[in-house]
């Protein structure tokens, strides 16, 4: 049983303790390390915990392993060209992020995966996930490519008015309404040389609609009507 003896508050503490108290309360997020950075640590040696930032270009559902039932949730994070697999464990599994946002993840431990055979993260008890969301914007171009993507979600590539090519990600809702059924080399076939606007969120498109032509082409029939119509007036 545990006994509470009031006593008189403490005086004049060095500033120093009382910020070691605070950091063990309530723990500063580890330092923040570029992926390319990352390095799997010599055996025997602890696994520092990094903050890490960068986009999600991949996400899987997560489902529950081994005896203890703990929630797992995968994500791919990329940063300029570097990609890391990150496991997310049980409340870290439960984020709201998606395929496209731009993320900082705390408190990670670098691992070699047995079952990647390659460098991987994982979550700890004490990670914190913030999702950036960047401003809206808008551009206008032709796909000019799609690739399907494992979580139903689609991968296009888009020539913009600028004369670039740029990769966005299309949710999965708003790729069944752009295939209507059809495979994608039909879809692309249908779609040749069609302008869209594109709504962007970050890399991820929210909505793409069609632009309408700024004027018809004449055509054979109503240029004879003009004529026919010509004739008959100054007749």
């Amino acid at each position: 049983m545990t006994q509470v003896v009031a006593s008189t508050p403490l005086q004049n503490i060095d500033e120093g303790i009382l910020h070691q108290a605070r950091c063990l309360v309530n723990p500063p997020p580890p330092e923040l390390v570029l992926l390319k950075d990352i390095a799997v640590p010599t055996s025997g040696t602890p696994a520092p915990l990094v903050t890490v930032c960068g986009e999600v270009v991949q996400d899987e559902t997560a489902h529950v392993v081994g005896k203890g039932a703990q929630e797992v949730r995968n994500i791919l994070l990329k940063e300029d060209d570097t990609t890391h697999s990150v496991a997310l464990w049980n409340k870290s599994s439960r984020s709201p992020m998606k395929t496209g946002d731009k993320v900082t993840i705390t408190h990670v431990s670098p691992r070699n995966d047995k079952f990647l055979w390659k460098l991987a993260l994982s979550s700890t008890n004490d990670t914190t996930i913030t999702i950036h969301v960047p401003p809206p914007s808008t551009i206008q171009g032709t796909i000019v490519g799609i690739e399907e993507e494992e979580d139903g979600c689609l991968m296009v590539t888009v020539l913009t008015e600028d004369g670039d090519l740029a990769q966005y990600s299309l949710p999965s809702q708003q790729a069944s309404t752009l295939l209507k059924g059809a495979t994608i080399e039909k879809t692309l076939e249908n779609i040749n040389e069609k302008e869209y606007v594109f709504s962007l969120q970050g890399s991820v498109i929210q909505n793409l609609t069609s632009t309408l032509p700024l004027s018809l082409p004449t055509t054979a029939s109503s240029s004879a009507s003009s004529s026919s119509t010509s004739t008959n007036t100054t007749t």
